[in-house]
């Protein structure tokens, strides 16, 4: 067999191995709670907060802001939705606002990048609801948020968050 009939045959087959191997696209979630991953946004408002292992409330008279950022996974791929998961531990109605962050927190070296996306719901006394933002609500035929998915939020007195997070996929085989 002359050289280059063997060296197409040679990288027809590792070719052929390498697809049979290639990591998978996988979806996957990153969710942390937030005593870990929100923050009230100055002093005023930390005082008001009490942090528990499974969420952040607000045990204030006044409405307090706080700031979450979510937990990247490794190397995540496209990023389909975003969101806040929050409870209304009070006795009346509430509306509970707020606002992702979407952009590279360097944004000198990616300028023009970052955007609001506010959002409010009403929460009932006793509930628990998501707060959820997809892509294709904001950007034309966009599909994925830049995986810097972060949230500045209102909470007035008795409203607790419990987690943040993000949807993904992975194209790493090494992903768990």
């Amino acid at each position: 067999m002359p050289l280059s009939r063997y060296a197409v045959a040679v990288a027809v087959v590792l070719t052929a191995a390498a697809m049979t191997h290639a990591p998978q696209a996988r979806a996957l979630a990153s969710v942390s709670t937030a005593v870990g991953s929100c923050l009230g946004n100055v002093q005023a408002s930390e005082m008001q907060l009490r942090k528990r292992p499974l969420g952040i409330r607000n045990e204030g008279t006044s409405g307090a802001f706080v700031s979450c950022a979510t937990q990247w996974g490794y190397r995540p791929g496209a990023s389909p939705s975003t969101y806040v998961t929050a409870t209304n531990l009070s006795t009346t109605a509430v509306d509970f606002t707020c606002t992702l962050v979407d952009g590279y927190p360097l944004p000198y070296q990616v300028p023009n990048t970052i955007r609001y996306h506010p959002k409010t719901i009403s929460l009932a006394p006793g509930s628990t609801a998501r707060l959820a933002w997809v892509p294709s609500d904001y950007y034309f035929s966009g599909t994925s948020f830049t995986n810097y998915e972060n949230f500045s939020c209102y909470l007035p007195p008795g409203i607790e968050i419990n987690d943040v997070g993000f949807d993904y996929t992975s194209y790493d085989a090494w992903t768990p």
